[in-house]
């Protein structure tokens, strides 16, 4: 419900700025993850809390692709609507649980899964009639989705190499937003070729245990390379 009513506010908005002077546009985008950060949270009792409080995790940073629509008005402005669809992990290495006696870890990771719808603005300065600069900013709504299994490698006197499911992956929404700058220079006609840089914060992913609803918080944060094909019609 929460998404539809997003998508609704986006596509009005836009509507409105349509004037027969401003252009609509298409772009197919190349997300390279070039770093990833986040905090991770264990909110159930130290003894069975697995990760140190305020904890930094990582994701797996592979690349993906997103698309965006959206409307360019006043040579200066730009709105539009983009989405992505992720498939990744987030991970934690080298650290030691909590409890007592701690345990020690080599890693730990579970597979998540992300959709991020946004309304993105962006300013844009232009250079030459083929070249532009821009500052980007977006807000929106994000799913985060992490598998039921949880990999780990604890060495001895761990447990080993296994697998987890005492705390069930959970499918959640949550805000999400990005910053960044980017580049556009004209290919042919109306082609256009952007690259940008942008730093993404999808949200919070969560698993649950029992009572403890979240288990576990997991802030999800990456700075990516984007290139995009972008075409104004």
């Amino acid at each position: 419900m929460r998404l539809k009513l997003l998508l609704l506010i986006i596509c009005l908005s836009l509507s409105k700025l349509s004037y027969a002077d401003n252009r609509y546009f298409g772009e197919l985008r190349y997300i390279n993850p070039i770093f990833s950060t986040g905090d991770n949270q264990d909110n159930q009792p130290l003894a069975d809390a697995r990760f140190p409080s305020g904890s930094k995790i990582f994701t797996e940073e592979e690349e993906n692709y997103g698309i965006a629509l959206g409307l360019e008005f006043n040579k200066n402005h730009s709105l539009a609507i983009s989405f992505e669809d992720k498939d990744t992990q987030w991970r934690q290495n080298n650290f030691a649980s909590p409890g007592t006696p701690p345990t020690n870890y080599n890693y730990i990771f579970r597979d998540l899964e992300i959709q991020n719808l946004l309304l993105e603005y962006n300013y844009i300065i232009p250079v030459k009639n083929w070249f532009k600069v821009k500052g980007i900013l977006g807000a929106g709504l994000s799913h985060l989705e992490t598998n039921d299994i949880t990999y780990y490698d604890a060495p001895a006197p761990g447990p080993g190499v296994g697998t987890s499911t005492d705390t069930p992956g959970a499918g959640v929404y949550d805000f999400s937003h990005k910053f960044g700058f980017g580049l556009e220079a004209r290919l042919t006609g109306e082609n256009y070729i952007n690259l940008s840089w942008v730093r993404t914060n999808y949200g919070k992913a969560e698993a649950n245990k029992g009572n403890f609803r979240p288990a576990t918080e997991t802030e999800i944060i990456e700075e990516q390379v984007i290139l995009g094909i972008k075409k104004y019609f």
